[in-house]
C-alpha cells in the first residue's frame, strides 16, 4: 500500500492540506526495524550459556533460512579431500551430520579456496562448471550463498545457505553482510573453544607434573626427617650422612625441576 503524510496549516481560505507520500521511508524504517530485531536475536542465541556450541549453530542456521529464504543451512568443515556436514539444517532428513561427501563435488569448495564469499542466485546461470558437480547434478542444489570460516588463519570450513530452486531475486548485501556476520563468529567461536582446550590441556599437564614432583621430593624429605628424630635420640652421625644424602637428592630434582620448567 501507499502511505502519505498529512499535514494541515491555517490559511487565508480556512485551512490548506498537503499530502507527501512517505512510502519509501516508512519502508526503510520498517527494514531497519526487522534488522534490529533479527541482529538481537542473534545476540541471544550467542550469548546464551546454556546452549553447546553446536545448538547455538543450528539456530543461527535457522535465522539465516529465515532471512534468506532458504530450505538448507550447514556448517561444514573441511577433512582433506572430503567435505564433513557438522551442524545441517535439512528438511527432507537426507543430509546428517557427521555425512561426508567429496569436496571438488561441492560449491563449497570454491568458497574454501578462493577464501572469499562465494553469492550465487541461479548456479546454472552464473556459474555454469559448477552445474557439472554432484551437488547440482545429484543434489539439485539451484542456488547457493556460503562464507569461509577461518580458524587461526587457516580455512575451517563453511557456513552456507542453499536452496533447489534458483532465485527470483538476488542476494541482498544485507543478506550477504549478515551470512558473514554469522560465519565470524562461528569463526571466533571455534578459535575460543580451540583456545580453551589447550588451556585445559597444559592445566591438566601441570597437575600432573606437580603431582610428580611432590611425590619426588616427598620421599628424600621423609627420609631426611625420620633420620633426624633417630638422629636426635641416639647422636649417630651416620644418620647425619644419610640425611645429608636425602637433602643432596631433593637439590638434584630441584635443579631438574627448573631445568624442565624453563624448557616449557
Amino acid at each position: 500500500g501507499t502511505w502519505f503524510e498529512v499535514r494541515a496549516y491555517p490559511s487565508l481560505d480556512g485551512l490548506s492540506v498537503y499530502f507527501q507520500d512517505v512510502t519509501d521511508r516508512k519502508h526503510r524504517i520498517e527494514r531497519l526495524q526487522e534488522r534490529e530485531r533479527i541482529l538481537k536475536e542473534m545476540y541471544r542465541v550467542v550469548s546464551e550459556k546454556t546452549l553447546s556450541f553446536e545448538e547455538q549453530v543450528d539456530r543461527l542456521l535457522s535465522i539465516g533460512q529465515s532471512v534468506l529464504g532458504t530450505d538448507y543451512g550447514a556448517l561444514s568443515s573441511r577433512a582433506g579431500d572430503e567435505y564433513v556436514f557438522e551442524v545441517v539444517r535439512d528438511p527432507t532428513g537426507d543430509t546428517q551430520p557427521g555425512d561426508r561427501v567429496s569436496l571438488d563435488e561441492t560449491n563449497c569448495e570454491r568458497a574454501i579456496v578462493t577464501e572469499e564469499t562465494l553469492v550465487l542466485e541461479d548456479i546454472a546461470r552464473d556459474a555454469p562448471e559448477l552445474a557439472e558437480r554432484a551437488g547440482y547434478t545429484d543434489d539439485g542444489i539451484a542456488c547457493y550463498l556460503g562464507t569461509p570460516v577461518v580458524v587461526e588463519g587457516e580455512v575451517y570450513g563453511t557456513f552456507c545457505f542453499y536452496d533447489r530452486e534458483p532465485r527470483a531475486e538476488p542476494f541482498s548485501d544485507w543478506e550477504i553482510a549478515l551470512v558473514e556476520l554469522l560465519g565470524n563468529w562461528v569463526s571466533y567461536e571455534q578459535e575460543r573453544r580451540r583456545h580453551q582446550s589447550e588451556i585445559a590441556r597444559e592445566r591438566n599437564r601441570l597437575e600432573e607434573f606437580a603431582s610428580v614432583v611432590s611425590h619426588d621430593l616427598r620421599n628424600p624429605l621423609s627420609v631426611a626427617l625420620g633420620r633426624i628424630d633417630v638422629a636426635r635420640e641416639t647422636g649417630d652421625e651416620e644418620h647425619f650422612d644419610a640425611i645429608e644424602r636425602s637433602l643432596q637428592r631433593m637439590d638434584t630434582l630441584i635443579e631438574d625441576i627448573l631445568s624442565v620448567a624453563r624448557d616449557g
